[in-house]
This record gives C-alpha cells, structure tokens and sequence, in this order.
C-alpha cells in the first residue's frame, strides 16, 4: 500500500511542478501609487508600494516577492505569479 502511494506521489509532483510556474494572464498598470493588475476573469488587484494590497469588494492584504515570482493574499485569496513586476518603482517586498 506505501508503495502504491508513493508511486502516485512521485508522479504527482512532475504535474504540480509543472502548473506552479505557468504564466499568469493580466494587464499591468503601474502609477505613481504602486500598481493595478487586472486579470481575464475580471479580478482587479491593487498592489501598493508599502508592500500592501487590496481587492475592491474583498478587503486588504500584502504582497511580497518570493521563488522567482511574486504573491499577494488579501483574505481568503492567496495568487502567485511567475516573474517580476514590470513596475521600475514598485519595491522589493519580504514575506514578513
């Protein structure tokens, strides 16, 4: 039985590795604030340059850079999106 769920872990992980970095689609708008994503399904993200985010409807949150990608959670949603900001004045920002 251990083996047979180590044999579906094992081919598993090729699949999750796979979707973890694949690209995100969204409009970027940088202002003198921070930024705005805007994705296809409509969500529109608020990233600020104090490292805090914000989602109209959902409340407030943060973002930060981490693994070759940046995240934000602003309540229950949590979104990780391969690559950097293309935003020249947006911050580094830490996972505190």
């Amino acid at each position: 039985m251990r083996f047979i769920l180590a044999v579906f872990v094992l081919l598993a992980t090729p699949a999750m590795a796979t979707e973890h970095n694949t690209p995100v689609e969204y409009d970027l708008e940088c202002n003198a604030h921070g930024a705005k994503l805007t994705f296809s399904q409509g969500l529109v993200v608020y990233l600020g340059k104090s490292c805090d985010a914000a989602i109209p409807g959902q409340g407030e949150g943060r973002w930060w850079y981490a693994a070759s990608a940046f995240l934000f959670e602003v309540g229950p949603t949590y979104i990780r999106i391969p690559g950097d900001l293309n935003c020249p004045a947006m911050p580094v920002c830490k996972y505190e």
